[in-house]
């Protein structure tokens, strides 16, 4: 089966086995030590920039009217 953008597709899936190297995880998933944010609305701002909140406002008028 072919995608779209021409992916082929597999119908089976994989044989079961070792993992190949690059789907290995091998860091620690979570915030890292790096992060500075203080409050919940600093993390939001973080996932949710301004302009998606514009376009939400945006989406949100026009469903309205």
């Amino acid at each position: 089966m072919y995608g779209k953008n021409n992916f082929v597709w597999e119908t089976e899936p994989p044989p079961a086995g070792r993992r190949r190297e690059q789907d290995i995880i091998r860091m620690q998933p979570g915030v890292t030590g790096l992060s500075t944010t203080d409050d919940i609305a600093d993390v939001f701002q973080l996932f949710v920039t301004k302009e998606i909140v514009d376009n939400i406002v945006i989406q949100t008028n026009r469903e309205a009217k």
